[in-house]
């Protein structure tokens, strides 16, 4: 679900990220290394630490397509198709190397401290109320700010936007 709404933003502005998948391998990748580094801290900060690595590497993958796309020109379709395929590169060299578990054969990161885990209620886990508290957060903020208006806009007619005043390169 998360991946789907790092996608819908991009869409609102009038690109096509092929590349989520690549940018969700980086998220988890950010959100393990914080979860079995951080392994002595409590559940209360480890947690949002984990969810701030994760978004945090999966953001810096997705913009390696948009500085791309906004300085250079690069069809954003082409490069997170490629971007997909180095990131299964490097997770791959990292989860098999420097990463690695001791001991394993399989190709996985050292296992999450139980305090990084989210918890459930009752039969509900935490990771379902945080998908959906955030895509009505950014439903509310694609609909109902001057950003989601600028997004809208630049998706709908870029010229119109550029036109406007609307830094198109920076937005995008």
């Amino acid at each position: 679900v998360l991946t789907g709404l790092a996608v819908v933003i991009a869409l609102k502005v009038g690109l096509f990220n092929i590349g989520a998948q690549g940018q969700l391998l980086f998220g988890a990748l950010g959100a393990a290394w914080a979860g079995y580094t951080y392994d002595t801290w409590p559940a209360l900060l480890l947690i949002p630490t984990c969810l701030i690595f994760g978004v945090a590497a999966g953001a810096m993958w997705a913009a390696i397509a948009g500085l791309l796309k906004a300085y250079r020109g690069v069809h954003e379709v082409i490069s997170t198709i490629m971007l997909n395929s180095i990131a299964f590169g490097i997770i791959e060299y990292l989860l098999s190397g420097p990463i690695k578990e001791e001991g394993q054969t399989l190709l996985r990161t050292p296992a999450i401290a139980d305090a990084a885990k989210l918890p459930t209620f009752g039969f509900v886990p935490v990771g379902v109320i945080v998908a959906v508290a955030a895509a009505i957060l950014l439903h509310s903020m694609l609909n109902r700010t001057v950003l989601g208006f600028k997004f809208n806009t630049i998706g709908k007619n870029k010229h119109a936007a550029g036109y406007s005043g609307m830094r198109i390169p920076r937005l995008v």
